[in-house]
């Protein structure tokens, strides 16, 4: 579900509704920091994943998010003032 802030006017849609409904300002607030990983994910091993098998696409994903924190913590321990 996406998490778009609603707009100052009354929404007069369905689908307006239905998003001014899921709205969570707590979850909002944290949608940078996320949208931030991800996106970072994509700059160091690009947007795709080369295989058609779910079990083999779930893996290389997995290991990009662990290879992904080990470089940070690996920069928080070497440098941990930056």
């Amino acid at each position: 579900m996406p998490i778009i802030k609603p707009r100052k006017r009354n929404p007069k849609g369905f689908g307006a509704r239905v998003r001014d409904k899921s709205y969570e300002g707590e979850m909002y607030m944290k949608r940078s920091i996320y949208e931030g990983f991800f996106g970072a994910l994509n700059n160091w091993f690009g947007e795709g994943v080369p295989c058609f098998l779910d079990n083999t696409t779930m893996t290389r994903i997995g290991l990009r998010i662990v290879a992904y924190a080990l470089k940070i913590l690996l920069r928080f321990y070497i440098n941990p003032f930056t």
